[in-house]
């Protein structure tokens, strides 16, 4: 009986977990451990992924949670490697590259729709 309270407890831990994300325009670059066991995910944005046609991000900037105090992520910001506006023909044939995740593998293998964080 108490394995099975351990395995219920886990599982709703799992399901109802946050963490980081870095978002469906950026990709993540480095995980590190701090000394005192935090986790620190490191996000960046390539010149060549996430990007509208315009030069702005394609999607909301990364999330992270803050752990006594400090965040549990970063976000690597370059100027450099904002790209340009595309004009014309280029502008309209311009598709967007972005990550999204749109399902999601139970615990049995079952696989269910899950939003993707926006």
């Amino acid at each position: 009986m108490t394995t099975i309270r351990v395995a219920l407890a886990a599982a709703v831990l799992v399901a109802f977990g946050e963490a980081s994300f870095c978002g469906k325009s950026s990709v993540p670059f480095s995980f590190e451990a701090l000394p005192n066991g935090q986790p620190v995910l490191g996000c960046a944005r390539p010149s060549c992924f996430g990007w509208n046609s315009d030069g702005t991000p394609a999607s909301k900037p990364a999330q992270f949670y803050r752990i006594n105090k400090k965040p549990d992520g970063f976000f690597r910001n370059s100027a450099d490697a904002r790209p340009k506006a595309l004009n014309g023909g280029d502008a309209l044939n311009f598709q967007p590259q972005v990550a999204s995740r749109k399902k999601n593998i139970g615990m049995h293998g079952d696989v269910r729709e899950r939003p993707v964080p926006e």
